[in-house]
């Protein structure tokens, strides 16, 4: 049956259709991607502009003629998302057991290419990989790219992409892409910029980076992207080709030219390596594997071992570990530039009664979808933290209370909206979260004291009935912490407290 889990907790935002064309179902992530509640009983052709409408209804009618299994593709086609116009391609196939009525899966994935006036270009962050999209991609490359530049440019482009996508399906060919650009988010240093520019290709911008250590770095690429990959039930291998060029240009087109030329040498050559776009271009990969073997056996390996004690494995969120070393060093720099920053305490309401009236993976199910739409809520500059069980921390640079406010109530609201089943009590369908806000800034700024502060101010939201934001009332202190603020790292070598 179409009506399980999968479909559930999909990160691909998905639509069943009856064959009329009017909504049966919505997953979570699709209720984000089109930011209107409810989406069930209403007709797909009511989310698109009237240009596109017509072209919703033929694509309708073609699918409900279709055979089950096979599947057609429609766009892009406009929508409008949260006061925003978006881009998104669908695709389709019908679906149904013998008996069961007719139903059409359809599977949505924004492609927007540019933000509307006045909007934030975090606006034009691709849906599927939570990465930023072609046009802040190139923008950054144009302002990295100079005669005098240090730093490299990488483009990533996955090996026989096409032939997954026709073996198994668009949609297990989303999960990867998902998976592939969570695994790159995690390898490329502080200070670069990670965008999607095309289909299964991807753009690394990192000023200042040599390129000798770009090139250890594209080979630590290499080795997340080769690891397997399981998608329902399946395990699959996936490879990718790099090519990488200097930001010493006279043009972002030039610099990006150069590295196309590296990537294609990579792919003439098998694929599966790095090509530095050099006068004497350097291979590294298939024809170097003892290099990579190197990497993967001693460096790659203790570099995945590194991530992975720093990620929660529910939610692929940074962890308590993170927490503390990104602390630490936010509190140098906002202590050195003077600017503000921001705290954000979220607490799930009453999530322990979801795990006991309807089991763990009710609760798992909860966490990871609110986790994924507060993440998309923020810059790329903001980090979101598992703490713990149902607690996040966010720590916002740049930011004041009153902004923290803002960006606070505005994920109340998305989780709040994306009515995610909660049913642990009668009196919560769906779930929601109360929060605290604290801010501070200056040259005694201290981010411990600071996430403690956020924290009783979250256990006040809770007082007060929950589902609410509690930032400081007029100026005056929140309520005591009765757990204790965490300690403070030691001022006399820099060093943050220790892990949990």
């Amino acid at each position: 049956m179409w009506l399980n889990s999968i479909f559930r907790d999909s990160p691909i935002p998905q639509l069943v259709l009856e064959p009329s064309g009017r909504i049966r179902m919505a997953n979570p992530a699709a209720q984000a991607l089109v930011g209107r509640r409810p989406l069930s009983g209403v007709s797909l052709e009511s989310l698109v502009t009237p240009r596109d409408r017509p072209s919703i209804d033929a694509f309708v009618e073609i699918l409900t003629g279709l055979v089950p299994g096979a599947g057609r593709e429609l766009g892009p086609v406009t929508i409008d998302w949260q006061g925003t116009r978006r881009r998104v391609e669908l695709r389709g196939s019908p679906s149904g057991d013998s008996g069961d009525p007719l139903m059409l899966t359809i599977s949505l994935r924004d492609v927007t290419t540019e933000a509307a006036p006045g909007v934030p270009a975090d606006a034009t962050r691709d849906q599927l990989t939570r990465v930023p999209g072609r046009i802040p991609g190139l923008a950054a490359l144009a302002d990295a790219v100079a005669p005098e530049a240090t730093g490299a440019v990488f483009v990533i482009d996955l090996d026989g992409f096409e032939d997954l996508n026709a073996t198994f399906g668009f949609d297990t060919g989303d999960l990867i892409l998902a998976q592939v650009a969570a695994r790159m988010r995690s390898i490329v240093p502080p200070g670069t910029h990670l965008a999607r520019i095309d289909g299964d290709m991807f753009l690394v911008v990192a000023p200042g980076v040599p390129l000798g250590e770009a090139t250890t770095t594209a080979g630590r690429l290499l080795g997340a992207l080769v690891r397997p990959i399981q998608v329902d039930g399946s395990v699959l291998a996936v490879r990718a080709s790099i090519g990488i060029a200097s930001l010493a240009a006279t043009s972002r087109d030039s610099a990006l030219a150069a590295a196309l030329r590296a990537l294609g040498v990579a792919k003439e050559r098998g694929g599966g390596q790095v090509v530095v776009d050099t006068p004497h271009q350097r291979v590294h990969g298939r024809r170097r594997t003892d290099v990579i073997r190197a990497l993967m056996d001693a460096e790659e390996q203790a570099a995945i071992a590194k991530i992975e004690a720093r990620t929660d494995p529910l939610t692929g969120l940074p962890n308590r570990r993170r927490l503390d070393e990104d602390r630490q060093v936010l509190q140098v720099q906002a202590r050195a530039s003077g600017r503000a920053v921001a705290a954000i305490y979220i607490d799930f309401d009453e999530f322990g009664s979801i795990n006991r009236a309807r089991g763990d993976d009710a609760g798992d199910h909860a966490l990871t979808s609110a986790a994924t739409i507060m993440q998309d809520m923020l810059r790329a500059e903001d980090g979101i933290y598992r703490k713990g069980g149902e607690e996040f921390i966010v720590l916002l640079t740049d930011a004041d209370e009153q902004v923290a406010m803002v960006v606070a109530e505005r994920m109340r609201v998305a989780v709040e909206s994306a009515q995610i089943p909660h049913g642990g009590t009668p009196a919560r369908p769906t779930v929601t979260i109360s929060l605290g806000v604290a801010a501070g800034q200056g040259p005694q700024l201290d981010l411990w004291r600071l996430t403690g502060q956020a924290e009783g101010r979250m256990r006040l939201a809770k007082h007060l009935g929950r589902n609410l934001v509690v930032g400081p009332p007029d100026g005056a202190e929140p309520p005591p912490d009765p757990h204790g603020s965490e300690p403070p790292p030691d001022e006399t070598d820099g060093s943050a407290p220790a892990p949990s």
